[in-house]
């Protein structure tokens, strides 16, 4: 059964209540009206994202909208998740003066994930299921030696004074769109 399909027998809707969403990295993305409200639905071969994705909703705030999750089940050929549809766009498709407009927000937003309480938890990088990051340390990945390369962009692993940086830096206070003139 196809994730159309699946969603119209589920939730009994109509043609006219489905519509396209951009797909995502690891899911399968679709839109829904019910009862006057939005939906998105995912479906993905994994549950754990699905259940990473409530639990990080328990974060949401004005600063950082996260969906609550509605719905998690299986299918036949996976798993499903259903939230609220919140609207919004892509960094990636923002020209100079879209990303001037929504910098303040994007710094609010990095702020409220630095605020998060995260001290019952241990580690960072990717986490697991029991909410604990899979490094102990950002910079803990043993860099290899490797032969010089023409290789131009930054490092894929992050250098040590990156990692004092982030550590030292000073939570940002006032609007700092007038210190960022992207040209």
């Amino acid at each position: 059964m196809s994730e159309s399909d699946f969603l119209r027998e589920r939730y009994g809707l109509g043609p006219d209540d489905m519509f396209p969403l951009r797909p995502g990295e690891w899911s399968k993305v679709f839109g829904f009206r019910k009862g006057g409200v939005e939906y998105v639905a995912r479906f993905s071969k994994y549950r754990e994202d699905f259940d990473k994705d409530a639990h990080m909703a328990r974060y949401s705030s004005a600063a950082l909208p996260i969906p609550p999750i509605i719905e998690i089940g299986e299918t036949a050929d996976g798993y499903y998740a259903i939230s609220k549809r919140m609207t919004g766009g892509y960094l990636d498709d923002l020209d100079a003066d879209g990303m001037r407009r929504v910098l303040p927000s994007f710094w609010a937003a990095l702020d409220a994930m630095r605020d998060i309480d995260l001290s019952a938890h241990t580690g960072c990088g990717g986490w697991n299921c029991v909410k604990n990051g899979t490094r102990s340390r950002f910079c803990s990945t043993p860099r290899k030696k490797k032969a010089r390369s023409r290789r131009i962009g930054p490092p894929t692993d992050p250098p040590n004074w990156f990692c004092r940086l982030l550590s030292d830096r000073p939570k940002a206070s006032g609007d700092v769109s007038d210190l960022l003139r992207l040209k």
